[in-house]
């Protein structure tokens, strides 16, 4: 019965956007356009931030279409970009990020930055159109992490 009545909350939490709210206020009430649905945080391979994996349609509630790359650890999406900005669910909080101007792999907002890099030991390039091995490095006011080793996929 208890489980009946939590699925029901998030169903509703999840139904709850009012027009003219941002992604980052429906993120934050529960589950719906951006986070999976009942997701476990991931915590980092080097640090102690955590990140919410984010639904396979998380890039329409930034306003990005088809066209964009994703960030990937133990299978799951943590960051999505695009059209010079990403997201992520940092420690339950929803960060936009703006590319950088002089690295479209490094993104900076609301007192973090994060930047895509190879995976250590890959000399594979982070192409568009592939899926490549990569690392996820963010830094800022809330402490250092790495998410190691996850993929880099860009849809072309």
């Amino acid at each position: 019965m208890r489980a009946a009545a939590a699925l029901l909350a998030a169903m509703l939490a999840a139904c709850s956007q009012q027009p003219g709210q941002t992604p980052r206020e429906t993120a934050d009430v529960g589950p719906g356009p951006l986070a999976e649905t009942n997701a476990q945080p991931v915590k980092a391979s080097e640090g102690d931030l955590t990140l919410t994996p984010l639904s396979p349609e998380g890039g329409k509630a930034i306003g990005l279409t088809n066209d964009n790359c994703r960030y990937a650890y133990q299978g799951r999406t943590l960051l999505i970009a695009g059209s010079g900005k990403a997201v992520v669910v940092l420690d339950g909080s929803t960060v936009m990020l703006k590319a950088d101007a002089s690295d479209d792999l490094a993104y900076s907002g609301e007192g973090i930055n994060l930047a895509i890099e190879p995976a250590e030991g890959s000399n594979e390039p982070l192409d568009s159109g592939k899926q490549s091995p990569a690392d996820l490095k963010i830094g800022g006011s809330k402490g250092e992490a790495e998410f190691s080793a996850g993929t880099w996929t860009c849809s072309s």
